[in-house]
């Protein structure tokens, strides 16, 4: 096992799907809001199942709440992760619902 540093990554590599999730790390707090709208808005492209798309959407949530501290789960309304994400309220609700178990 190596450890692999994410500024050591040649720049081409963080600019591609899915290691550019990566990038919200190494941006500023501005330019991860960006970012994170530009990667939802990639994700149809990337032929992903639903199921695969809701884990990335997780995990650029879970990005994101580590870049910006002040932002807390509770706090982070369906309006800001529309807004974040690009996604409307509806297809952040329909995710949301996938996510719950079915009894």
């Amino acid at each position: 096992m190596r450890r692999l540093h994410l500024n050591d990554l040649p720049k081409e590599a963080l600019e591609k799907f899915p290691l550019n999730l990566f990038r919200i790390i190494l941006d500023s707090e501005q330019k991860a809001l960006t970012t994170a709208q530009n990667l939802v808005r990639q994700l149809p492209q990337q032929h992903l199942s639903a199921q695969t798309q809701e884990i990335f959407v997780e995990v650029l949530i879970n990005l994101l709440l580590s870049k910006l501290p002040q932002m807390s789960r509770k706090k982070m309304s369906l309006k800001f992760v529309s807004e974040v994400t690009g996604l409307s309220p509806e297809e952040i609700r329909s995710l949301k619902k996938a996510k719950e178990p079915r009894a």
